[in-house]
């Protein structure tokens, strides 16, 4: 029973991409972060541990049936059909500044995930790995875009005013 006082509630991690989410069973083995990949969308990241969730108290973790795993898993890759609408849309995607410096694409993908499907989020870095404090996403559709661009525009975030707005082409 999940409400006996000491029965510990799983911990997990979800991939930024397809949602999909793993019981972490020995914290202790992220405990300086490792790299880890999706099995359903094949996304690879570096899990931090203060990223490590705990699940809610009257939830539990079930594994996720053979057919519903190759449905998310097909609906992650972008085929020609995706590619060919991506490049028929007349924008660019989203652009988006005054993100915190310790932003990680995890986090932008978080950010954006509200909106509509995250297909593709980019975080500028500098050298060193960290966030120069904007990034650019593409959601699925210009209607999802257009929302995230109104609910994100002028939006405080730890202290910061972000700006957000349809990407530019940049100048030759």
């Amino acid at each position: 029973n999940v409400n006996e006082p000491d029965q510990r509630l799983a911990q997990f991690i979800q991939c930024a991409r397809c949602r999909a989410v793993y019981e972490v069973a020995n914290v202790a083995d992220y405990r300086t972060g490792r790299k880890v990949m999706c099995s359903i969308c094949s996304h690879k990241w570096w899990q931090s541990p203060v990223k490590i969730q705990t699940i809610r108290p009257g939830f539990k973790m079930v594994d996720m049936n053979e057919g519903l795993r190759e449905k998310y898993r097909l609906s992650s890759q972008v085929g020609p059909s995706d590619a060919n609408r991506r490049q028929s849309k007349s924008t660019m995607g989203v652009y988006i500044g005054g993100l915190p410096t310790d932003y990680t694409r995890e986090d932008l993908c978080n950010l954006f995930q509200p909106f509509g499907f995250v297909e593709k989020a980019f975080l500028v870095t500098h050298p060193n790995g960290m966030s120069k404090g904007f990034g650019f996403v593409n959601l699925k559709s210009e209607e999802e875009e257009a929302k995230a661009i109104q609910a994100l525009d002028g939006y405080e975030l730890n202290g910061k005013i972000l700006g957000a707005s349809m990407a530019k082409p940049r100048s030759p």
